[in-house]
């Protein structure tokens, strides 16, 4: 098998919640194709499917370094993978990077998501006000997530900040 071969075998397993599996597979891939931004970050995403963010954030910084210009997609998703591994500060970072780089080339999708989460994480860090500002800046149409952290809700972050703010 050739390495699209096993790409393409591997996204199957995916769709059927197989990370374990995929991952294998899409090793085999990148062992014949180590410079595909693709294929590393496919194999991050199996990696966090079967539950290893630690790998999966490493995959996720040897396709950044892979790609040309930090693709906003992989900083999402790598945010996301430090802030289920608890690595806040990290988590942070990536939202706020992806947040500037999106304001400057004028698509607000991912930064606009990672204005959510960052909101999440700084509530995770008891920085109840940078959140509660952060939440105003989310567009109402982002304000429900549902995934790996369950489901997450607007209402849920300002909840949680506003009772931070009054205990504090």
């Amino acid at each position: 098998m050739d390495a699209q071969a096993y790409r393409r075998e591997a996204e199957s397993l995916l769709k059927q919640d197989r990370g374990e599996e995929a991952v294998a597979l899409l090793t085999k891939a990148i062992d014949e194709w180590p410079s595909s931004e693709e294929l590393v970050s496919t194999r991050a995403y199996a990696f966090a499917l079967a539950g290893d963010h630690r790998a999966a954030i490493e995959d996720l910084n040897t396709a950044l370094s892979l790609a040309p210009i930090p693709e906003p997609c992989l900083l999402f998703d790598r945010g996301r993978y430090h802030h289920l591994s608890g690595q806040l500060k990290e988590a942070e970072s990536d939202f706020k990077r992806l947040i500037a780089i999106e304001l400057d080339a004028g698509d607000t999708y991912y930064s606009d998501m990672a204005r959510f989460f960052l909101a999440a994480v700084l509530l995770d860090q008891g920085s109840a006000t940078e959140a509660s500002t952060v939440l105003q800046q989310v567009p109402r149409d982002m304000r429900t997530y549902h995934g790996q952290f369950g489901l997450m809700t607007f209402t849920t972050l300002e909840t949680r900040a506003g009772r931070m703010k009054s205990a504090g």
